[in-house]
């Protein structure tokens, strides 16, 4: 008897798409899904984004000087990073961003960058 020639019996009737496939002789495989349209983000220039951070800046300062709250933006050039503090109606400082030993760190840290690798000529 010749196995290879005989198709296999099942008890269960077969659905008309598995039918198709059966015809076919080979399993259909599905496309892959069409790609998602790719959503380009135009790069906001820097004179924008500077102007955007002004008005923004703005409009807090405003909102906190109603609150009796004001807001202070300032460069720490020892840490080289933007400092935020927040004072309120007497001019006490409520919170400042980073605070004062992160400050410190970074000083330390940027003072000291470089002096691993010592180069000579």
């Amino acid at each position: 008897m010749d196995i290879q020639a005989t198709k296999p019996v099942s008890s269960v009737p077969a659905s008309p798409a598995a039918k198709e496939i059966a015809d076919q002789g080979a399993p259909r495989v599905s496309a892959p899904p069409s790609p998602k349209p790719e959503v380009k983000v135009q790069p906001v220039p820097v004179r924008d984004l500077a102007h955007t951070v002004k008005v923004v800046a703005e409009q807090l300062r405003e909102y906190l000087k109603s609150s009796e709250r004001d807001l202070e933006f300032s460069v720490d050039t020892g840490a080289d990073t933007t400092v935020i503090t927040v004072r309120d109606a007497s001019g006490e400082v409520i919170r400042q961003i980073p605070n004062e030993e992160a400050l410190r760190l970074m000083r330390r840290l940027n003072a000291e960058s470089g002096t691993f690798i010592n180069v000579t000529a």
